[in-house]
């Protein structure tokens, strides 16, 4: 068994180093014959960039193949759970302290957070390359920005989920298919053992509800509330111990970033996500540009790298097996999987709700208001 976890360990090493090798070897071809393109390189070597990214190793490994894409822009990159780095970044700007370039991270956090607070900047005067902007290269056009109402310009989906905002039942502590909908939890059964990553703000807990709203009415949501006794918990990570050690086998809004470390020690793998949900097709990370960014030719530098082919092949790679996010670009192959089948029909009949848009974020705001009639 140890031989069998150090042969994949090392297979894994080899197709990281390859993957990172051959985005770094394209990005010196990226742009090659754009003068625009190489200005701004030329003037990026004299900035640093200032990343602030959502926890959790793939975007790690992501920024750090841009360093080696790029090695004479200095990188500085704080990786933090949203909720944190967005009520940050609002009070650093508030004293009049621009530190931050670009926030890459949950699209509803920068929506409910960010834009109300004005502390985002127009992104389409950062798309350089001719590649990026193509709209052929990309699934559904390339202006399908995350503000699907007002079409600000504000921020950036590049990337599609698979069905998200389903809640997690471990199999390992209730019988398989005692639970099948979200109706199901309302059965005094289920009382006292739901826990839910805090409601009252826009995370992983309201993000699974608001995605669940038009399917059950808000009256589930306050029956849910008044009848279950559910625990709320602001620590994804320990939200995650608890399902995975069977405290609370019913967890809503559980977090991708923690699961896989405990599965690697052989807890966890009869966790799964059911229920209903009307958020599918894109989503993933936001990108945005902070005001007043104090490198703009760097960040032109990275959110161009990120959305080449280049990039999003990488992205793609990495963060499947995490949160089964792909790339939105027509020219990068999706996954063979079924549900990223599913995604991209989604897609183009224009169904389901996307992650962190406008029409999301209203169903957010119906949330949060009943979450804290009851929640503290």
């Amino acid at each position: 068994m140890a031989l069998k976890y150090l042969i994949r360990t090392a297979a894994a090493v080899v197709v990281a180093y390859g993957l990172a090798y051959v985005a770094s070897a394209r990005a010196q071809s990226l742009g090659a014959d754009n003068a625009e393109w190489q200005s701004v390189v030329a003037a990026a070597k004299k900035e640093s960039l200032r990343l602030m990214v959502m926890t959790g190793t793939p975007y790690a490994d992501v920024v750090g193949s841009f360093q080696k894409a790029y090695p004479d822009i200095k990188v500085e990159m704080t990786q933090a759970r949203p909720g944190d780095s967005t009520t940050r970044i609002v009070t650093e700007q508030q004293n009049g302290q621009f530190f931050w370039d670009v926030f890459w991270g949950p699209s509803n956090n920068l929506n409910a957070v960010l834009v109300p607070a004005g502390a985002l900047q127009d992104i389409k005067p950062f798309f350089v390359l001719p590649e990026v902007t193509n709209d052929a290269n990309w699934m559904g056009g390339f202006e399908r920005y995350s503000q699907d109402i007002s079409k600000r310009r504000l921020s950036f989906l590049a990337e599609m989920n698979v069905a998200t905002g389903r809640f997690a039942v471990n199999w390992d502590k209730i019988p398989k298919g005692s639970l099948k909908e979200w109706q199901d939890l309302l059965d005094p059964k289920w009382q006292g053992k739901i826990a839910i990553y805090d409601p009252t703000r826009p995370v992983t807990g309201a993000i699974s509800l608001s995605c669940a709203l038009p399917l059950v009415g808000e009256d589930f949501i306050r029956k849910l509330f008044a009848q279950q006794k559910l625990t709320p918990l602001g620590d994804a990570r320990l939200l995650t111990d608890w399902i995975v050690r069977g405290r609370y086998p019913v967890v809503i809004g559980l977090s991708s970033s923690f699961l896989p470390n405990f599965q690697k020690e052989g807890l966890g793998n009869n966790i799964e996500e059911i229920g209903g949900t009307v958020c599918s097709g894109v989503g993933g990370p936001g990108l945005a540009v902070m005001k007043n960014a104090p490198n703009p030719n760097a960040t032109k530098i990275f959110i161009n790298w990120l959305l080449s082919k280049a990039g999003q092949e990488l992205y793609t790679q990495k963060f499947w097996p995490f949160n089964q996010t792909f790339s939105r670009r027509a020219d990068v192959t999706p996954p063979d999987d079924p549900e990223a089948v599913s995604a991209i029909e989604l897609l183009k009949t224009g169904q389901g709700v996307a992650t962190g848009s406008e029409t999301h974020e209203l169903l957010m705001t119906k949330v949060l208001a009943i979450s804290k009639e009851y929640f503290k």
